[in-house]
């Protein structure tokens, strides 16, 4: 089979074209990083909000170990700051945030409260835990 010097050159054409079309798909941004995206334990500094509540936690560290946890409640992911040392019996107090860092509630120590963290909020990992 005898290849026509047209042909060679449309294969040469469509290579670069194939080429070109991956190369202009691709970008710095990552999914990882949109609107929409939670953080995870590799991705926390991307998220200045998540950043915060990490030097608040380890503000906290001096008098008992606070860690960053991600949740669930109400079927919403939410990111919190919990108190995770033996050493130290305390109650969660202080907000929910959603993925956009935006307050979802906020549990103060009554009663009620304290109860509706305990009953509808689910641990799902340790983000972050103070140094």
């Amino acid at each position: 089979m005898c290849l026509t010097p047209g042909y060679v050159i449309f294969m040469k054409n469509l290579a670069l074209i194939l080429l070109l079309a991956a190369i202009a798909g691709c970008n710095d941004s990552d999914e990882r990083f949109s609107e929409n995206a939670c953080p995870t334990a590799e991705t926390l500094n991307h998220f200045p909000w998540v950043h915060r509540l990490t030097e608040m936690a380890d503000s906290f560290c001096a008098s008992c170990e606070h860690s960053l946890a991600i949740g669930t409640y109400n079927d919403e992911t939410v990111i919190y700051l919990m108190m995770n040392d033996p050493l130290c019996n305390g109650i969660f107090l202080g907000p929910l945030h959603n993925c956009k860092g935006q307050i979802v509630k906020y549990f103060s120590s009554s009663t009620s409260d304290q109860e509706e963290f305990k009953n509808k909020v689910n641990l799902d990992s340790i983000l972050y835990r103070c140094q």
